[in-house]
């Protein structure tokens, strides 16, 4: 008798969950393509650790369009953003059931996260910046707006306090 890999076991297991349980365009959280994008807003949390505050110190009133922090960040919020949206169509574990009714899934993420999500993936910053004429500016009031970035900082603590959600949930079999 062949022994059973974890590796096979957790592939089937997902097979499984993905025909019987889960709606027409529901993801799995352990679907191997969804991981890598998760995986991939993990890294990008951890650069928006390191991005956010050097760009508040050193890039008072950010300096717009055409630089390379202003690309970085765009790009950061266009994985957050879609982080967002995926969020809608990712099944959960609740209490080790796993949740997979789109109507359950959106009432969940809305109740709560969805609100943390928009506060600290929306580029608050930006947009003050942009409205008050201060966009590029060095001022001590450019300076002081810029602290709105902090907020995206926030996104990245929540991304952080997922994984170890999700690897106490992977330890399972």
């Amino acid at each position: 008798m062949a022994e059973l890999e974890y590796d096979n076991v957790g592939r089937r297991q997902v097979a499984v969950e993905e025909m019987f349980i889960l709606q027409k365009g529901i993801i799995h959280p352990f679907n191997p393509y969804f991981r890598m994008w998760w995986w991939l807003t993990i890294g990008a949390a951890a650069v928006t650790g390191w991005l956010i505050p050097y760009m508040i110190a050193f890039l008072p009133g950010r300096d717009g369009r055409g630089t390379a922090a202003y690309g970085i960040e765009a790009a950061l919020l266009a994985i957050f953003l879609g982080d967002m949206l995926s969020s809608f169509f990712v099944a959960r574990y609740e209490k080790g059931v796993l949740i997979g009714d789109r109507k359950t899934l959106i009432r969940i993420y809305m109740k709560f996260r969805f609100w943390w999500d928009l506060l600290t993936v929306f580029p608050w910053d930006w947009i003050v910046l942009s409205a008050h004429g201060l966009l590029g500016s060095s001022s001590p009031k450019a300076r002081f707006v810029s602290l709105l970035g902090l907020l995206k900082l926030v996104r990245g603590g929540l991304r952080f306090t997922l994984i170890t959600q999700t690897a106490a949930c992977s330890s399972r079999g």
